[in-house]
């Protein structure tokens, strides 16, 4: 059997820890065996991780409160991760106690920094790239290429993210792929069928994920507030948590809107909501495969995103969903317009989703990966 290790950070409520516990559900356990090391033992996905897996980590974070043993709780750990990031190989050393064939850092950033110090010689070593890294600087270009130089494959979520990534680090062309991620279809149809005890109204908007900068959600509560100058009944669910929730609820009150836009939270499964809104909508200013779209066209929902790395791949150029650009929330009003005033455009998203959902089929996905990490 093949002993293959997997390195990230967490498994908070993110798109990138979702899909690795879709992949780590997919995986052959008659043929390999599977670690996952987090460099901090703590997220929602925690129970959610295959039974097969052994769990190991840099620091087993249950409760941290905000007392002062708390911060400096924080701070410590801060410190020890950035002290691994500059020497990995102490890293490797004290914590990785097995010789695995195969070595993978699932996401880009701190992870894939801390195994590129790896001391096994045989190991096959991965990393895993979700985002788009020409607008998502983790580190100085300098370091990034020195430290994916010490990787044997690098996967790219998307088409597109694969291209950004080559821009910066051409020499490395030879040892990029692509290969989407792992969408659970069956899963998503049977849980978006449980009962919520929301009463949905007409013209209901949905966003979902963390909310951090990048995913922009500023802009659709301002375009909810334009279609409602503009006399278009609608109601904005977001669904996530992030340090920019007080943020955002603040503009939605400066808008007069927080009656309307509905804080819902993290949600560990938002899929009945997703289900019967009327739009899914992603404002992003940057994403690599962005998980909750791959879900909306899973459930055959009408989709309104910015035109951020990887969405061409994905809707074919405005095909299978509205694309806007970014940073625009009268575009972003003026698209979400369109559809509601226009039912027969918006059942035509809808209908066409079905002809997508055939690039999630997880077997390909996973015949991908174990040609990749049996090389």
């Amino acid at each position: 059997m093949k002993k293959v290790l997997i390195m990230m950070n967490n498994l908070a409520g993110g798109g990138a820890e979702k899909v690795l516990i879709n992949l780590m559900d997919n995986f052959d356990y008659k043929n390999y065996t599977v670690d996952l090391f987090l460099l901090r033992k703590e997220g929602v996905y925690l129970e959610n991780v295959n039974s097969n897996v052994t769990i190991l980590n840099l620091f087993d974070i249950k409760i941290i409160n905000n007392n002062l043993f708390g911060i400096l709780r924080k701070i410590y750990i801060a410190l020890v991760v950035r002290f691994f990031i500059i020497f990995p190989e102490v890293f490797y050393k004290l914590n990785i106690k097995k010789n695995y064939d195969v070595e993978i850092a699932y996401m880009e950033g701190q992870v894939t920094a801390i195994l590129s110090g790896s001391l096994n010689k045989k190991s096959r070593k991965v990393a895993w790239v979700h985002t788009d890294l020409m607008k998502y600087k983790t580190f100085t270009l300098r370091k990034q290429k020195k430290i994916y130089k010490n990787y044997d494959s690098i996967v790219c979520v998307s088409e597109e993210s694969k291209q950004s990534f080559l821009k910066l680090f051409e020499d490395y062309s030879i040892k990029v792929t692509s290969i989407p991620n792992i969408i659970d279809i069956d899963e998503i149809n049977k849980l978006a069928n449980e009962k919520t005890n929301h009463i949905f109204k007409n013209n209901t908007i949905i966003v979902v994920g963390r909310l951090i900068e990048s995913k922009r959600f500023d802009l659709i509560i301002n375009a909810h507030r334009l279609l409602l100058d503009e006399n278009i009944n609608n109601e904005l669910i977001i669904v996530g948590d992030g340090y920019k929730k007080n943020q955002l609820m603040e503009l939605a009150k400066e808008l007069k809107v927080d009656k309307s836009v509905l804080f819902k939270g993290f949600l560990k499964n938002p899929y009945p909501y997703m289900k019967n809104a009327d739009i899914v909508v992603l404002c992003s200013d940057y994403e690599g495969l962005p998980t909750v779209l791959c879900e909306a066209i899973v459930m055959n929902k009408a989709i309104v995103t910015t035109n951020f790395t990887g969405v061409d791949s994905l809707l074919n150029f405005g095909q299978f969903g509205m694309v806007i650009e970014k940073n625009n929330y009268i575009a972003l009003k003026d698209g979400l317009k369109r559809i509601f005033t226009n039912r027969k455009l918006k059942e035509d998203y809808e209908l066409k989703c079905d002809q997508r959902k055939s690039i999630f089929d997880t077997k390909n996905v996973m015949k991908q990966v174990y040609d990749l990490i049996d090389k």
